[in-house]
């Protein structure tokens, strides 16, 4: 409930969230069943997923562009797991 002792006060929200801000709407991936999900888990602070997308979205794409920012989460691009260890 404090983020790994990251914070004083007890959350009930998304540590990532908390810490880094809440992501973007979800990015366009042309329909693709398996990009929206990973990027809908992303949104939901699954910062493994984040990195997936990331992995198989297009290059230079929306999706892309989603997953690297952990959802929006951050303004440059780096391992998103690394917000939550």
């Amino acid at each position: 409930a404090t983020c790994g002792a990251r914070i004083d006060q007890p959350t009930h929200s998304l540590c990532a969230d908390v810490l880094v801000g809440v992501p973007d709407d979800l990015p366009f991936t042309g329909g693709d069943a398996f990009l929206d999900e990973l990027a809908r888990q992303c949104a939901a602070g699954d910062m493994v997923d984040c990195d997936l997308l990331y992995a198989e979205a297009e290059t230079n794409s929306e999706a892309e562009r989603y997953g690297a920012t952990c959802g929006g989460r951050l303004e440059t691009d780096q391992d998103c797991r690394q917000l939550v260890l």
